[in-house]
């Protein structure tokens, strides 16, 4: 994230329709299903790394939404974004972003 907005969000690279690809000595050949990407950071940037349990369940926007309202700290952002995945996850009333898959 760069001045509170998602610069950059690689695709979930998948077998098939929910079987994403594992990464690890069981199965698959690494070089057959990692994807690299470079970008250059700047000071301030964020990087977020998390598993399909957050993007399954949350916006990109929503994501933005809980990082400006926890002032920008760390510690907030972490807990509340995961607590957010897991409201999400347990409202079926709730659109997420897998349902656009």
């Amino acid at each position: 994230m760069r001045d509170d907005r998602i610069l950059f969000k690689s695709e979930p690279t998948q077998e098939r329709f929910n079987l994403p690809h594992q990464l690890g000595t069981n199965g698959h050949n690494v070089d057959d299903t990692l994807v690299i990407n470079k970008h250059k950071l700047q000071q301030n940037d964020i990087v977020v790394f998390a598993s399909d349990g957050l993007w399954d369940n949350v916006h990109d926007n929503e994501l933005e939404i809980v990082w400006t309202n926890n002032n920008r700290a760390f510690d907030t952002f972490a807990v509340n974004l995961a607590n957010d995945a897991k409201t999400h996850a347990l409202n079926d009333a709730k659109l997420s972003p897998f349902m656009n898959n």
